[in-house]
Parts: structure tokens; C-alpha cells; sequence
């Protein structure tokens, strides 16, 4: 007979909260998984931590910080999420409290840095100078929200134990969270129009509208954020009353905070993928673009070859880019075929100059 602490019903929440965060994180883990092995699957590409670009790395890193916070939240529950307060001791209580604080902290962490990959792929789509300082700035944005929101989640109570969220006293939980989350969806909304407006320039209509589907996902975000906030928003009133049940209540903020942060990667992994790249080739040098994020690409001899760093592309310190695939370009393909219908035509004797 299965015991109290592992099923679900109207007084325990705490083996749903496993489930759905556990399940999300897996998910999230196949995108990341995903993504590095389709770089790896190509010819004469060996899998090695030193072959990993900084979108890998980024993306693998992200995913670390996602594994440590869903390991956090499954302790959490083990203290006692999802189950009445009145019913936990206080030793619980206090395991639940420093896991809840570790685990804020590291949500954070996972939007940063898969915001950070987000922003190399839109950097390496070659924007014009317009948009790589809008992109720039934005980063900037970025980097500040993710200082000032670890700093608001570690001091968020009284010291010395400024993780007592229960019992201690701290600033107004609901309106610092309303503050982190729509930066949180600023930012992605904010990057997604970029995305979008830098793929507009593609002539294939059926290109264009597949890109922007794809980069318009990371609005999709907003829709767990929304269910966190009134979450959150149902916790407050109640607090420092008979009603205040946090360690109940607070069981459907972690399950949306879950979905967001790997929402997060996953959306982030999507461009990313090789059938996306594909559709990229009509607006840009499909080897370019390849080679940025650490694809093989065909060579003109039908060879393979690879790029071992991550340059932004179309810049004159990628080697590669100004001698390989300086002749994919619209001007160069011009110039070549001129090229070719000078060398087919029938010989005129005229002056040449001297070689």
C-alpha cells in the first residue's frame, strides 16, 4: 500500500511537484542533449569537450545550474512542500527554507545564462550595427536584472537568515517578483522582435514565416510567468494570519517556476538545430552560418571542414569566412559567372594586360 508521503490528493502535493519538475527537466536535458550531438553527428567529428562552442558550453552550463535547481526543489519537497505547515516540525521547516532559497537563486542563474545563448545566436545572424548595439544593450539589461535579482533573493529577509521566508521578516515577496519576471519576459520579447526583424530580410516568404514562428516561441514564456505571478499573488494576503500556509500554497509557484526555467532552455536550444540552420541558407551563406555555431559545412570540392571557434560571421577575423565562403557571396557568385561566360566565349585577339 502505497504510503501518505507518496501519493496525491488534497492534502499532499508533494509527489506532483516530483513529477512535473523532474519531467520538464528531462525535457529540457533532450533539447541541450540535442543540440551538442547534432554538431557532433557530422564527418570527421569527434566528440570532445575541446571541439564545444561557447553556445555548448553556455547551453550545457545552463542546464547544470537547471539540475542542481530541480535536485534543490526535490529536497524542498522532501522538507515539506506541498504538506501543510501545521503539520511539519520545525527541523523541516528550516531544510525547506534553505532549499527554496538555494534553488531561487539558481532560477536565476539558468534565465542568465540561457539568455546569454540566445544573444550569441542573434549576434553570429551578422545583425547591422543598429541591431548588434540594441542586442548589446540589451545583454547589459540583462546582466544588471540577473545582479539585482540574486541580490534581492539573498538578502530578501533579515540577516543573519535572510532565507527565513516563514517566520522571518522580509521586503514584499509579490512586488519583487513582479519586478523579476517582467524584466524576465521583457528581455525575451524584446530579443524575439530582434530575431525576428533580422530574418524579415529573407525573399522566401515560406523562410521567413518559419523563422519567425521559431523565434517568436520565446513569447511563450510569458504564459507559466503569468501562472507564477497569480500564484505568488495568492500567497501574500495571507501572510502573518491563521491562513498562512506557505509550505502547501507555495507547491504550484515551484511546479511554474520549473516550467518556466526549462521553457527557457528549450526555446533557447530551437534555432539552434540543424532543420533551422537549413532555412537560413536562403538569406545567408548557409556555410557561414553552419560554421558560426560550429557545424560541418560542404565544401565547393564536396569535402567537409569545420571551424573549431566562434567568430561573428561576415568579420574579417574569421579566416575561414573571408576565404572560403567569400565566393558563396551574391556579388562574388556574380563576378564568377561573368568569369565563366568570359572563359566559354570564342577567342578575340585583343590586348591583354601583362600577368
Amino acid at each position: 500500500m502505497a504510503s501518505a508521503e507518496n501519493t496525491i490528493g488534497p492534502d499532499h502535493h508533494s509527489a506532483l511537484v516530483n513529477i512535473i519538475i523532474w519531467i520538464f527537466f528531462i525535457l529540457s536535458g533532450l533539447g541541450v542533449v540535442s543540440k551538442v550531438l547534432t554538431k557532433f553527428a557530422r564527418p570527421r567529428r569527434k566528440i570532445h569537450p575541446g571541439n564545444l562552442q561557447l553556445d555548448d558550453i553556455l547551453l550545457t552550463l545552463a542546464l547544470l545550474l537547471a539540475a542542481g535547481q530541480t535536485v534543490a526543489v526535490s529536497q524542498q519537497v522532501s522538507a515539506g512542500l506541498g504538506k501543510h505547515q501545521d503539520t511539519l516540525k520545525p527541523a523541516s521547516i528550516s531544510k525547506y527554507e534553505k532549499t527554496e532559497y538555494v534553488a531561487e537563486i539558481l532560477y536565476i542563474a539558468v534565465l542568465c545564462t540561457t539568455k546569454s545563448a540566445a544573444f550569441l545566436f542573434a549576434l553570429i545572424l551578422q545583425p547591422t550595427p543598429t541591431r548588434s548595439m540594441l542586442l548589446k544593450i540589451i545583454f547589459g539589461i540583462t546582466i544588471v536584472w540577473t545582479i539585482i535579482s540574486i541580490f534581492g533573493i539573498a538578502f530578501q529577509c533579515d540577516l543573519p537568515h535572510p532565507w527565513e521566508v516563514v517566520h522571518g521578516k522580509c521586503f514584499n515577496q509579490n512586488a519583487f517578483w513582479i519586478f523579476v519576471e517582467v524584466v524576465n519576459v521583457s528581455i525575451d520579447i524584446m530579443l524575439a522582435v530582434l530575431l525576428i526583424s533580422i530574418v524579415w530580410i529573407l525573399q522566401t516568404s515560406n523562410t521567413k514565416y518559419i523563422l519567425t514562428l521559431v523565434f517568436a516561441a520565446r513569447a511563450l514564456i510569458l504564459i507559466p510567468v503569468i501562472f507564477k505571478l497569480v500564484y505568488g499573488f495568492r500567497l501574500g494576503p495571507d501572510r502573518d494570519t491563521s491562513r498562512w500556509d506557505i509550505t502547501y500554497k507555495y507547491a504550484n509557484v515551484a511546479i511554474t517556476t520549473s516550467v518556466v526555467m526549462n521553457t527557457s532552455i528549450l526555446i533557447t536550444c530551437l534555432p539552434f538545430m540543424k532543420p533551422v540552420m537549413e532555412y537560413l541558407q536562403p538569406g545567408w551563406s548557409s556555410s557561414n552560418v553552419r560554421r558560426g555555431l560550429g557545424y560541418n559545412s560542404v565544401g565547393p570540392t564536396g569535402g567537409t571542414h569545420t571551424s573549431s571557434n566562434l567568430f561573428p560571421l561576415g568579420t574579417k577575423s574569421n579566416p575561414l569566412s573571408s576565404k572560403t565562403d567569400s565566393s558563396k557571396s551574391p556579388s562574388n557568385l556574380a563576378t564568377s559567372s561573368a568569369d565563366r561566360s568570359i572563359t566559354q566565349a570564342p577567342h578575340v585577339d585583343r590586348e591583354s594586360p601583362v600577368v
